[in-house]
């Protein structure tokens, strides 16, 4: 049953695509982004939580998100990549020490 609302609900959107689409763009840039951040918070907070749940693997996955969430960019290489790089020498480090 929720299979044909959703298929209903896409059948709208694509419907009146364009109406909503122009509806977005005349908000202000910021109310959008904030409501697209707002969508995102169970997700994130989810992800965040999975993420977090083994202790040994913690820090590093910790470290992985505060760095690709810096927007940290050095040599031209975008923060999602140095997010990796520092996570994944976390994780090693932390596996040396223990």
């Amino acid at each position: 049953m929720a299979s044909v609302f959703a298929g209903l609900f896409y059948l709208l959107i694509g419907l009146f695509g364009a109406t909503v689409a122009a509806l977005f763009a005349a908000f202000p840039k910021e109310l959008v982004m904030a409501i697209a951040g707002i969508a995102l918070f169970g997700t994130i907070g989810n992800s965040l939580a999975m993420a977090l749940k083994d202790e040994g693997e913690r820090e590093p996955a910790l470290i992985t998100f505060l760095v690709t969430a810096s927007g940290l960019s050095l040599f031209g290489i975008g923060a999602a990549v140095w997010g990796l790089l520092a996570g994944a020498a976390t994780s090693l480090l932390w596996r040396r020490t223990r």
